[in-house]
């Protein structure tokens, strides 16, 4: 219980502190070559712990529950393999101008993904879903070309209906 609960923080909270490296520029290479292991600790949590545990966290907004069952590992399973493969992709594909850009969004996007995916109240599915949707519109701008400025407002339109 206590190592899956000490996962599950990890997975969600390393995301945010890999944060850190956007702050400084020289780090930008380090930030890149993270991507792919980001989501590892919530790969981690899916493969060893067993479902059905909860953490509770009565401080956390109206009372956080954050947990794994069933579903939330095969999503998480799932997601956590499918962001480590993009992170990897990653590695090679952007340009060191908007590297740093780039890798602020994704750990957010990360970050909102995996929490909505373990979250087990209302209020955290919630904000992690916020966080997940508004950061991924960072994704789609993050080149700051005109294409992908209509593009991330053709996203927010419809990000904001779809909630």
């Amino acid at each position: 219980m206590m190592q899956s609960s000490a996962l599950l923080l990890l997975a969600v909270l390393l995301p945010f502190a890999s944060l850190l490296l956007a702050l400084n520029p020289r780090w930008q290479t380090i930030y890149r070559y993270c991507l792919p292991v980001l989501p590892l600790p919530a790969l981690l949590l899916a493969l060893l712990a067993e479902p059905g545990w909860w953490l509770e966290m009565p401080w956390l907004l109206n009372g956080g529950l954050w947990g794994l069952d069933e579903l939330r590992r095969a999503f998480l399973i799932l997601t956590a393999l499918l962001w480590s493969v993009a992170g990897l992709f990653a590695t090679g594909y952007l340009p060191d101008r908007k590297l740093r850009r780039f890798c602020v969004f994704w750990t957010l996007t990360l970050a909102g993904n995996l929490g909505l995916t373990i979250a087990g109240d209302i209020a955290s599915f919630y904000s992690f879903f916020a966080l997940m949707t508004f950061a991924a519109y960072g994704l789609v701008v993050h080149d700051g070309t005109s294409q992908a400025h209509r593009a991330g407002r053709i996203y927010l339109i419809m990000a904001v209906l779809g909630e």
